[in-house]
């Protein structure tokens, strides 16, 4: 008796599951359509609204929401929308989200983020102090979960493609992967594997953009030069990077002079 109630519970778990994720997936699909809409219209006020609903996919579905996020920038982007307030408002909505404590949600979530930072930075040439800043505390949660000395035995991204995306400064189309699984130790180790891959190919991308989009500010100026100090901590940069970032600021402020 007790195994058919347990079998019995478990089975309306399983639907109750599968009924949310239909749900969740019918609403982001929804709320793209009205996006699409609303941008071939030009209706940057209804596009803002749309963007506010989508905030509650987070709580139920982290990467459904990155997801979302994503594919609303790649609709904007498309229409040629120069609209930059919407545009930032989906940078910074994704990039304030901090990871799922999910082993999971771990690889998706840090591909679907860093995938949106790069392409927000392809649309917006000039990206300001505080989405420097904020592409910076990314790259330091970057490094803070990376093992150190962990050596990834199978790459996700093949080395050919991985060279184009950081020497073009595109950024890789997230590949559909299957779910990761953890319920064995084998399993754990291909989840452990695929995430600090993900997580290094990250650190390459986000750091040469980064270093790349600070370099225009000199670090021989006060105000510059405190900015700089804040990007240094926040992204975790190596003593190597931050003589990178501070000599090249320093040669640029030279040549102005």
């Amino acid at each position: 008796m007790n195994v058919k109630i347990l079998v019995g519970s478990l089975a309306v778990f399983l639907c109750l599951a599968l009924c949310s994720n239909r749900s969740l997936a019918q609403k982001e699909e929804e709320l793209l359509s009205k996006i699409s809409s609303a941008t071939d219209a030009g209706r940057t006020q209804e596009i803002a609204s749309l963007l506010e609903q989508g905030e509650a996919l987070w709580t139920n579905s982290p990467i459904t929401y990155l997801e979302f996020e994503c594919r609303s920038m790649g609709v904007l982007g498309r229409a040629g929308l120069s609209n930059r307030t919407l545009l930032t408002q989906i940078f910074d909505n994704v990039m304030q989200k901090s990871a799922p404590g999910d082993i999971t949600l771990m690889r998706d979530y840090f591909r679907e983020k860093s995938f949106l930072a790069v392409r927000y930075l392809s649309l917006i040439r000039s990206p300001n102090r505080d989405e420097l800043l904020e592409l910076a505390q990314f790259l330091g949660e970057i490094r803070t979960n990376r093992i150190r000395g962990y050596i990834v035995s199978v790459p996700l991204n093949s080395t050919e493609s991985s060279e184009l995306d950081w020497a073009g400064f595109l950024p890789a189309i997230p590949l559909q992967l299957p779910p990761i699984q953890t319920n064995s130790e084998e399993q754990l180790a291909k989840a452990t594997n695929e995430i600090q891959s993900v997580l290094a190919d990250d650190d390459r991308l986000l750091t040469v953009h980064l270093l790349s989009r600070c370099g225009h500010f000199s670090s021989s100026k006060q105000t510059d030069s405190g900015f700089i100090k804040q990007v240094i901590a926040a992204a975790h940069l190596t003593e190597e990077e931050s003589r990178k970032l501070k000599g090249k600021n320093n040669s640029l402020s030279t040549n102005r002079e």
